[in-house]
């Protein structure tokens, strides 16, 4: 079976979860999780929704919850325009119990922008993030992504967090980074790259495992991977996990045990969940 398997099927092979949906239901049933959840918080906690950070439509961040904000840049393929900043607010369901706010940020997708003027997005939006938190007095920031999220977070470390003030940079506290791929080649020969637009070359500039890293010595970051992911993400995590504590990061590897790529940030709605109090637990320190 594996011997047909497209070039894509290959990168995500085997789908374990699967287990719970068929593969070409999954991305459908983790959007109304999404928006279910979001929806529901949002009623029951005060937001402020759709902040702007720049001229375009999507570029906007929702502020869920009271006190210290995480910062969630959420995944999607770079091209799922169902997933976006309007729904990841669900994140907030734990953190808000704990007095802490999410932030999540929107940005506009492939092809309607390159992966390159996304990734400059992301950085003007967590300036803005930024100038909220020294406005409000937080005691710090914590940078999330999950997949494609985990990708352009991992890409700030490559200039951006060095052209911030010292002040800003001490605001940085931790950074998760769930499930990414680090290293963009292989997306080059599947139907992913119709609206990437990929070329080998670029590719490779445009993957933080190719990338010349560094960080603040004081901020903590987490590699986050899930067992039943697929071998490609489980060796990209692991290679990255590498880089980084070769370049000197304070960084840990995590795996978690019987998640897949979609309930690994579905489950953080879970305050058990190893994740969670993972990063619960590198708040209250």
């Amino acid at each position: 079976m594996e011997d047909q398997l497209t070039e894509l099927d290959k990168l995500y092979f085997p789908h374990k979860w699967q287990k719970r949906f068929p593969f070409d239901q999954v991305l459908e049933e983790h959007i109304k999780f999404f928006n279910k959840e979001t929806e529901k918080l949002k009623k029951s906690i005060r937001c402020e929704l759709n902040v702007p950070y720049g001229l375009l439509p999507r570029e906007k961040y929702d502020i869920i919850g009271i006190d210290l904000p995480d910062v969630h840049v959420h995944g999607g393929y770079w091209q799922v325009k169902e997933i976006s900043h309007s729904n990841q607010g669900f994140l907030a369901s734990v953190l808000h119990k704990n007095a802490i706010k999410l932030a999540a940020v929107g940005y506009e997708l492939c092809p309607e922008l390159s992966l390159q003027e996304i990734m400059l997005e992301i950085e003007v939006a967590i300036r803005r993030i930024l100038d909220y938190a020294k406005k409000n007095k937080s005691r710090g920031i914590y940078l999330s992504g999950h997949s494609v999220g985990a990708h352009l977070v991992a890409a700030l470390f490559s200039g951006f967090i060095q052209t911030l003030s010292s002040e800003e940079q001490s605001l940085v506290k931790a950074v998760f980074l769930s499930c990414g791929l680090y290293d963009l080649g292989p997306l080059t020969s599947t139907i992913i790259n119709e609206g990437l637009k990929l070329t080998d070359e670029n590719a490779k500039l445009l993957s933080p495992q190719n990338m010349e890293l560094s960080s603040p010595e004081h901020v903590s970051v987490y590699v986050v991977a899930a067992e039943e992911d697929s071998p490609a993400f489980l060796d990209q995590s692991k290679a990255f996990y590498e880089k980084l504590k070769n370049s000197g990061f304070k960084v840990e590897y995590r795996l978690l045990e019987q998640v897949d790529h979609f309930n690994a940030v579905e489950k953080m709605i879970e305050e058990d969940f190893e994740a969670t109090q993972l990063f619960l637990g590198e708040i209250r320190n």
